[in-house]
C-alpha cells in the first residue's frame, strides 16, 4: 500500500515534456531520414547514368565504392527485410503507420533522462519513416547499398535459394537507421539488466 511519502514523491518527468529531449529526437530524425532520402534520390539519379524509375530499373552495372566491401546497385523491394513478402504493399503501409504511432507513443511516454533510447527510438521511427515515404510515393522501396559484392560463401555453402554471395540482399540507410536504433535499445535494457542485477546483490549483501 502506498505511504504518504510515496503519494508526495514528484512523478519522473517525461520526454513529452522535456524540450531538450524532444530537440535531440528531432534532430536524430531529420538527420538520420535526410541521409536516407537524400543517397536514394542521389543512386537513383546516378548509379545507371541517367535518372532510373523505381518501377522500371534497367539491367546496369553496380558502382564500386570499396572494392570488394561496399558497391551501390539499384533495387525496388516490394517486400521487407530480405525481400520477405513481396507485393504486400498496402500491408506494410499499415504496419508502418502503426509501428510509427508506437514509437512515438513509447518516446512521448519515457523518462526525459534517458537520451540513449531516445536517440535509438529516433533512429527507429526515422528508418520506419524513408521505407512508409518510399512505399506510399513509389510503391516500393529503394534500396542500393551492397555489402561484400562478388565475394562468394566459403566452402561452396550457399544460401536456401541457391545464391553463393556472401551478403546477397541490397539495403538502404532507413534500413542501417533501424538495425543501428534496435542494436542501442538492446544495449540499453541490458545494461539496465546489469545494474538492476547489481542494485538487488547489494541489497542481499547489505
Amino acid at each position: 500500500m502506498p505511504t504518504e511519502t510515496d503519494s508526495n514523491k514528484p512523478l519522473p518527468k517525461r520526454a513529452g515534456n522535456d524540450m531538450k529531449a524532444i530537440i535531440i529526437a528531432l534532430v536524430v530524425m531529420f538527420c538520420a531520414l535526410g541521409s536516407d532520402l537524400f543517397v536514394k534520390n542521389l543512386a537513383f539519379h546516378n548509379v545507371a547514368g541517367y535518372v532510373v524509375n523505381p518501377n522500371d530499373i534497367p539491367h546496369h552495372d553496380a558502382v564500386n565504392l570499396i572494392p570488394s566491401i561496399l558497391s551501390l546497385k539499384l533495387v525496388a523491394n516490394r517486400g521487407a527485410v530480405f525481400g520477405i513478402g513481396q507485393g504486400q504493399r498496402w500491408m506494410f503501409i499499415i504496419l508502418g503507420i502503426i509501428a510509427i504511432v508506437v514509437i512515438v507513443t513509447t518516446f512521448l511516454k519515457s523518462a526525459a533522462h534517458r537520451r540513449w533510447m531516445h536517440i535509438a527510438l529516433a533512429m527507429i521511427l526515422a528508418g520506419a519513416l524513408g521505407n512508409l515515404y518510399d512505399r506510399v510515393m513509389i510503391g516500393a522501396v529503394r534500396d542500393m547499398l551492397w555489402l561484400f559484392p562478388g565475394v562468394k560463401l566459403p566452402f561452396g555453402w550457399h544460401w536456401p535459394r541457391g545464391n553463393d554471395e556472401l551478403y546477397p540482399w541490397v539495403f538502404n540507410i532507413a534500413d542501417m537507421a533501424l538495425l543501428f536504433g534496435l542494436g542501442i535499445i538492446l544495449i540499453v535494457l541490458w545494461r539496465d539488466d546489469s545494474k538492476s542485477a547489481k542494485k538487488k546483490a547489494l541489497d542481499v549483501e547489505g
